[in-house]
């Protein structure tokens, strides 16, 4: 997925297989640097994430005017 089909999606949250490509990585080693991240209090990526039980989400930032601003490198 490029990073304008991420930004034309109307959801509040992304999955890692989503981003993955914008990142150089699979969304399978997203959720296990997440997964290690949340282990040890820490968070490696540039944007916030958010583990509930075995799934990860990447919230989108939505700006004050209606546009939504993606945190990616």
């Amino acid at each position: 997925m490029t990073l304008d089909e991420i930004r034309s999606l109307d959801r509040d949250f992304l999955i890692p297989s989503e981003v993955a490509s914008v990142l150089g990585t699979t969304g399978y080693a997203i959720t296990v640097q997440v997964r290690e991240d949340k282990q040890n209090g820490i968070n490696s990526f540039p944007f916030p994430t958010i583990r509930i039980g075995n799934r990860v989400k990447i919230p989108r930032i939505r700006d004050g005017g209606g546009g939504v601003i993606i945190v990616l490198p």
